[in-house]
């Protein structure tokens, strides 16, 4: 593949794992109520003890929650 000198190519970051009070305020919701989610299926991962989520798989899963 060839590139020419005044085009260039743009690369998204990876989204990034955030803790649960990001995920709080992002949806105004509470710590109780994630914590809830999770037990319902909520995708997150657990590092040591804490829980990490990516903002966009919890948007769509909330999404999905609602059909």
């Amino acid at each position: 593949m060839t590139q020419d000198k005044n085009e260039s190519i743009i690369t998204a970051a990876p989204e990034k794992y955030v803790p649960i009070k990001v995920v709080c305020q992002h949806f105004d919701i509470s710590e109780t109520t994630v914590r809830k989610l999770i037990k319902k299926g909520l995708p997150q991962i657990k590092v040591g003890i804490e829980y990490r989520f990516k903002i966009s798989e919890v948007e769509r899963w909330l999404i999905e929650q609602q059909k």
